[in-house]
């Protein structure tokens, strides 16, 4: 198997970046391994998009100013009280200090108040995600969807997501698209192009971002062309 990957040149290493366009469809089909021919059996479809919400941010800033009101306003004043008592037969004018209330009831008063001035503004939010649906695949095996790392064993390869094809063999796999694989090839089939390749293969065979621990083409779907970036 490694001598037939080896006729696959490879210029750059696998290089990640993001599933871009709002619709896509990849068809995912069996192939031959000696001839790389594809063979009727079990098929998929991949789709892509990319769902756009808009989320409302709230921007607040402190800020002063002051607020007046009309109130009764007091100061405490002293006044000297007198009064004529008697004391030991005789009458005398006795004076002391007393404390009293002046009140202004017509005085403004203001004072500094801390408020939150706050703006609302729309931020547009944009989700890539996929659906994968495949059928006529080995019952009750589970599957994971690959983004493929050249060159074998796939070293640095991503999982997008993983299922587990049902007793007719159809499997439906799908969520928020990851950071895919980008290779670029110099020779062969995609000579000159950079694309990401999307795989179906049994779970058992791969674990990403490892890569391949068994090498059994037969059970794998493949692309048909490249995801471009």
């Amino acid at each position: 198997m490694k001598k037939l990957l080896a006729l696959i040149p490879i210029l750059l290493m696998a290089t990640t970046a993001l599933a871009c366009g709002d619709f896509g469809t990849l068809n995912l089909v069996q192939k031959d391994p000696s001839t790389w021919a594809t063979v009727q059996g079990a098929t998929g479809t991949f789709q892509y998009w990319t769902d756009t919400s808009f989320n409302i941010v709230k921007t607040c800033v402190d800020k002063t100013k002051n607020v007046c009101d009309w109130q009764k306003a007091c100061t405490t004043k002293t006044r000297i009280v007198c009064d004529w008592e008697k004391v030991g037969g005789v009458w005398r004018n006795v004076c002391s200090p007393v404390q009293y209330q002046n009140c202004d009831w017509w005085k403004q008063v203001c004072a500094p108040v801390t408020y939150q001035d706050c703006d609302y503004s729309k931020v547009k939010v944009e989700t890539p995600k996929f659906d994968f649906d495949g059928k006529n695949l080995q019952p009750n095996t589970q599957y994971s969807l690959i983004s493929y790392a050249e060159p074998y064993p796939g070293t640095g390869c991503v999982l997008l997501g993983t299922g587990t094809a049902d007793a007719n063999g159809k499997v439906d796999i799908d969520g928020v698209m990851q950071p895919l694989v980008y290779n670029t090839y110099t020779s062969g089939e995609y000579a000159g192009q950079t694309g990401a390749k999307i795989w179906l293969v049994p779970s058992s065979d791969v674990t990403c971002p490892a890569g391949f621990s068994a090498w059994n083409p037969t059970t794998y779907l493949f692309e048909t062309k490249l995801l471009k970036q």
